[in-house]
């Protein structure tokens, strides 16, 4: 288990927290409570995908504004609870989730990819022309 908090002057308004390969754990919902964090990433390893049971737990993350869900696999493969983070700028996800489901992430007015200025239209056009 990796754990990285990172804490400003401000205190927890600028909470970010890194969590990568929790083999044992697939239910995230505990961290539905820390509500002022702006950065979290549940991602699994170079060899281990970390499974995730649903996003659920994101909804009252209203102040997030970076998501990484690197090398992980969801039971519920729905994106909608990211649609309520109105602050989102940056999510960086493994494309093993459904176009789809990348697609409703037009919505969010303050999102850009990566550490790129792209939208999410140019991301797929560019993956669908690879095919």
């Amino acid at each position: 288990m990796s754990q990285v908090v990172y804490l400003t002057e401000e205190g927890l308004q600028k909470l970010r927290l890194e969590l990568e390969q929790l083999n044992k754990i697939s239910n995230f919902s505990i961290l539905a409570n820390l509500v002022n964090i702006e950065g979290l990433g549940v991602n699994g390893s170079l060899w281990t995908t970390q499974k995730i049971d649903t996003l659920e737990f994101l909804k009252p993350l209203i102040n997030l504004k970076y998501l990484t869900l690197i090398n992980s696999r969801l039971k519920d493969t729905s994106f909608d609870p990211i649609l309520n983070l109105k602050e989102l700028v940056r999510f960086r996800a493994s494309w093993n989730h459904s176009i789809n489901e990348f697609k409703k992430l037009n919505v969010l007015p303050k999102l850009k990819i990566g550490f790129e200025n792209k939208s999410w239209e140019d991301v797929i056009a560019a993956r669908e022309n690879k095919r």
